[in-house]
């Protein structure tokens, strides 16, 4: 062996990355106090604490791992997460054998919603979708170089209504967004539609206040229909589950989300070396995102349940302003698993106002986008006339609160405070 050679050798096993974040890790007490606190996480004996625990371990470990979002290796937090996610979905009912099923985590929903368009290829096009919908939906549209066209929904569910949409597609039709609002919708009648038309048209099911909901023990990101589906789930800490942040896009195609991730990865192709294969931006997930979700999905099933049991509280607990005529619930199947509790409200904004000041209960709500003057200026008129449903409640619908961290006494308190302030304005 030459000087050269022995200059060269690394007894040590140390990891030499080509860079690393300028942390100053914990010393000394600090570093022991730190791995007491891990040391009862893994034993099982922490009291809360499991996500900042998470965190803890992850800056503790291996170096090498905190430039995980750079270069994805198969010992990466990346590919561990992604193969967790896969595991979670399919631990309830495994997919057919010969299906291909494949995911890619970026920084948040929207823009993973924004690199699915981009992917598709819809610039110059129209995409449809509900016009009663969050406003990140319409402009991640506008910022692809698509036109949002905007359909109406169900007056049971709120979700998209399927003559609506029959009626809005077009030879501009270049993707449909389907919002699962609260639950798992049933995709029979959209797979039909499309069918029937014979238009190889993409579908991207919003699954971000749905997660894990089911259909027929199926949950979603499984199936994806149209040409090139797709399902997007969001982490935001209004969520089922959160990172702090982040997002998952689930498609049954491998080179679709190979694409997808790399337009969320600076166009560069993750198989090779500093290949650029497409127009791409920074929308992978953020390092400190990725152990944090880890850990959250070991309590999903747990925080469903919870979920559920809260569902059913609320709604007995307002089914007697539901049999006065006061409100309308949504319409919930079995197996769904509540985001954001949605109800239909006379007065809205003075309710929320009245509920706001004199309890601290807060309101949200969607928008129809159709009515805001900033869509009316570049949206097409909607085929088959005016959203009827839409026109009729929109200045209804609203959000009451909803988390797991209500009890069931806070949520009839939160009903009584509801059926006060509809009893003063009615």
């Amino acid at each position: 062996m030459t000087p050269l050679q022995k200059m060269g050798t690394n007894k040590t096993k140390k990891s030499y990355p080509w860079f690393l974040p300028s942390f100053t890790l914990p010393q000394g007490k600090t570093a022991k106090l730190f791995e007491q606190l891990i040391a009862l996480k893994t034993k099982g004996k922490n009291e809360g604490g499991d996500e900042l625990l998470a965190l803890i371990s992850w800056f503790l470990g291996d170096p090498s791992l905190r430039q995980m979002n750079y270069f994805i290796t198969p010992e990466s937090d990346v590919i561990k997460l992604i193969h967790e996610w896969l595991l979670f979905l399919t631990s309830s009912k495994a997919p057919p054998k010969q299906m291909t099923l494949a995911a890619a985590p970026v920084a948040n929903a929207t823009v993973g919603l924004l690199a699915t368009l981009m992917a598709y290829d819809v610039a110059g096009g129209e995409v449809i979708t509900t016009s009663l919908n969050y406003p990140a939906m319409p402009n991640v549209i506008l910022m692809a170089g698509a036109t949002p066209h905007f359909v109406d929904v169900n007056k049971d569910d709120f979700c998209m209504n399927m003559d609506s949409l029959a009626k809005a597609i077009n030879e501009k039709t270049k993707a449909i967004i389907l919002v699962h609002l609260n639950q798992f919708v049933d995709l029979e009648p959209l797979d039909r539609l499309l069918r029937k038309l014979k238009r190889d048209i993409p579908v991207i099911q919003d699954a971000s206040v749905a997660f894990g909901s089911k259909r027929s023990n199926i949950p979603l990101g499984i199936f994806n229909i149209g040409t090139n589906g797709t399902t997007i789930f969001s982490f935001a800490t209004t969520k089922t589950i959160t990172s702090l942040g982040g997002g998952m896009i689930m498609a049954n195609s491998q080179e679709l989300i190979n694409h997808i991730a790399a337009i969320a990865f600076h166009g560069l192709d993750l198989s090779k070396a500093m290949d650029v294969s497409t127009v791409g931006s920074n929308f992978r997930i953020n390092d400190l995102n990725v152990p944090l979700l880890r850990e959250q999905l070991k309590k999903a099933d747990r925080l469903f349940s919870l979920r559920r049991k809260l569902q059913e509280v609320y709604r007995k607990a307002l089914q007697p302003l539901v049999d006065d005529g006061l409100m309308q619930l949504q319409t919930l199947h079995e197996e769904a698993v509540v985001g954001h509790y949605a109800v239909l409200v006379p007065k809205r904004d003075q309710v929320g106002k009245t509920l706001f000041g004199k309890e601290g209960i807060q309101l949200g709500c969607w928008p129809a986008h159709h009515h805001l003057p900033f869509y009316q200026q570049r949206c097409p008129t909607p085929f088959g006339g005016t959203l009827s449903t839409t026109d009729a409640i929109a200045d209804q619908f609203a959000f009451l609160p909803f988390s797991t961290d209500l009890t069931p006494q806070d949520v009839r308190f939160i009903c009584k405070a509801l059926y006060n302030a509809l009893r003063q304005l009615t």
